[in-house]
This record gives C-alpha cells, structure tokens and sequence, in this order.
C-alpha cells in the first residue's frame, strides 16, 4: 500500500513540477537593454520594438549615450528607466501611456523628451488608464525655437492626462506647461 501511495504522489508530483516550472517562467519579469548603437549587452536598438515584445512588468534599461529613442505608445506595465536618455517626441507621435489595466503600474524615471516642432501638440499623453502611472525626473524641452507666443490659450506643451483612475498618476518632477 505503501509504494502505490508514494508512487501516486511522485506521479502527480512529476505532472504537476513541469506546470509550475512553466507558471514561474511565464510571470517572471524580463529587463531589457535598449541601446541605439548596439553594443554589447543590447537587446534592442530602440524603445518602439522593445516594447512590441514586451510584457507586463517588464524592464526596460535604456543607456544614455544611445542616441535620440522614438517614442511609444503603450498600454504595458513596464518600467523605463531612462539613465538621462533622450527621448525624440513628434507632433503625430507623443510618448503615450494609453489604456493601462486596473491593478498595473506604468514607470518612466530619468528622462529626457524633446520636440523640435513647433507645438501645441503633447509630449506626454495618459489616456484611459486605470492603473497607476508614475513619471519621474522627466524633463520636458521643446527645441523648435519657437516662443509660447501664438499658442493658443491653455495649450498644452507638456503632459496631457485624460480619464486617468483617481490617484493613478504620480508627477515627481516632471518639468511642463500650459500656455496663460
């Protein structure tokens, strides 16, 4: 009786270890080095294809002195840490944190967005996000050369947040403004 016990057990025990194995693989969080020349190390050369293989609670180490990075548009939880990284932001193509799941944090640390275009278009958009997003040490720069004058009234330059779940967005010192 007491071998088929233990060969019972060990059965059930060798069909269930490959599922927890692969359970344990499937949520582990995978950090990914972004690095617009390609060195050693790099897993992608810019922030657009890293993020299409990206998910949830994945983390994205981008060097520095890589270059100019093309903004995204996400709805990932994905932590960015940007190591004073320039990101390169357009009119058609702000940094967009778009429809992140209740219960998901989106993280963007120490980085720098620019435009050289004149504006008013957004360098940052939170649309329809239920999660917490978190933006930190972000700073903001237009380079079109172009004043705030002839800006229409409250245009924003900076960081657009719409429909965001109530305290789901943590601003720690972002740099924005909004035409007076």
């Amino acid at each position: 009786m007491n071998s088929f016990i233990n060969s019972f057990v060990g059965a059930r025990w060798s069909a269930l270890f490959p599922l927890s194995l692969l359970v344990t693989v499937a949520s582990a969080q995978r950090v990914y080095v972004i690095d617009g020349l390609n060195r050693a190390g790099t897993n992608f050369t810019d922030l657009p294809a890293a993020e299409v293989a990206a998910q949830h609670g994945d983390i994205f180490d981008v060097r520095a002195d890589g270059g100019a990075y093309t903004a995204i548009t996400t709805s990932k939880a994905l932590t960015i840490l940007g190591n004073s990284a320039a990101i390169r932001v357009t009119r058609g193509q702000p940094f967009r944190v778009s429809g992140l799941p209740a219960g998901r944090e989106f993280v963007l640390q120490r980085c720098s967005m620019f435009i050289n275009q004149l504006p008013p278009a957004p360098m940052v958009e939170l649309v329809q996000c239920a999660g917490r997003v978190h933006l930190q040490q972000v700073d903001l720069s237009n380079y079109s050369g172009y004043s705030n004058q002839g800006l229409p009234k409250g245009a924003t330059i900076g960081i657009q947040i719409a429909s965001v779940g109530a305290l789901g967005v943590e601003l720690s010192n972002p740099a924005f403004a909004t035409v007076p």
